[in-house]
């Protein structure tokens, strides 16, 4: 009996295996496309840049774009690394397709345009609606109203529309305003 039982085991495991496996490989593909598609829009408009001048008090002013260029390709913008904004220009430059690409880079690429951290903000902004919004005066007066009337940090974080934290943090600092 125990025989049937483990092959059971491993026949489900190894079906659930395949399963995975095919809709991980679909989903790459998808992804990988969408992910070309938004580097070929990133390096058209970090290159558009390449053909800007510009007229400034009637004197003509050119716009140092190659500058520009080159030092958007060197820092991080929005999460994509330097590294991978370099390789989006060079791909561009060349007049090559991002399919094209080394293999052993995709993933990376795959990686980068992905970030967890972008990830866990929508997560957060889900439960949170105002996680990492500007605190406005508004917003402050009615804080200090729903404290007033002797709600739980947890309740205030949820009316409020932030972490605990945040609330925690804005009691702070509205204290020391104060004081």
């Amino acid at each position: 009996m125990e025989n049937t039982d483990t092959a059971t085991l491993f026949d489900i495991e190894a079906r659930v295996a395949e399963i995975v496996e095919k809709y991980r490989t679909e989903a790459y593909a998808f992804v990988e496309e969408m992910i070309w598609n938004a580097f070929e829009e990133i390096g058209g408009a970090i290159l558009e840049c390449e053909d800007m001048s510009h007229e400034e008090d009637g004197e003509l002013g050119i716009h140092y774009a190659r500058e520009y260029t080159y030092i958007m390709c060197r820092r991080a913008v929005y999460g994509i690394t330097a590294n991978t904004l370099h390789e989006i220009v060079r791909v561009m430059r060349a007049g090559e397709g991002f399919g094209d690409v080394p293999q052993k880079m995709k993933p990376g690429f795959l990686m980068d345009f992905l970030k967890a951290r972008s990830l866990r903000f929508k997560a957060t902004r889900a439960q949170y609606p105002n996680y990492l919004k500007p605190w406005t005066k508004e917003a402050d007066l009615q804080l200090q109203d729903l404290m007033k009337s002797g709600l739980s940090l947890k309740k205030l974080a949820e009316r409020m529309g932030r972490n605990p934290g945040a609330i925690e943090a804005r009691l702070a600092k509205l204290e020391e305003m104060e004081g």
